[in-house]
């Protein structure tokens, strides 16, 4: 086997930023990181968005997808992804409201080691 692609060699970027109400409570977070791959061309992945349960519905969730787009960005990517259980219907309208396309559906396997 031969060397990775140089990009692939490096470690993978990621962020998470915060959403801090008036009185310093955190009202929910965003993390999203790089994901490389040799048989695709890269694209930024949310790993969790998470707005506490009293803000939903406030525009918290749309300013924190706002900030992690706008790192994607800053970072070179054109493209961004997330995955979302297929029973979180009101997270799937969410995404759609903002400009996201169902493109794929899944099972995703797993074993502990």
């Amino acid at each position: 086997m031969g060397e990775p692609p140089g990009e692939m060699q490096d470690s993978n970027p990621y962020a998470v930023y915060g959403a801090e109400l008036p009185d310093g409570q955190i009202a929910g977070w965003i993390g999203a990181h790089l994901f490389r791959s040799v048989e695709t061309d890269s694209f930024a992945e949310i790993s969790r968005l998470v707005v506490a349960e009293g803000n939903r519905s406030r525009g918290i969730g749309k300013l924190l997808l706002d900030t992690i787009e706008q790192w994607v960005r800053r970072i070179g990517c054109e493209v961004i992804a997330v995955r979302s259980n297929a029973v979180r219907q009101r997270a799937h309208r969410f995404y759609r409201n903002n400009g996201y396309e169902l493109v794929k559906t899944q099972k995703i396997f797993r074993k502990n080691l």
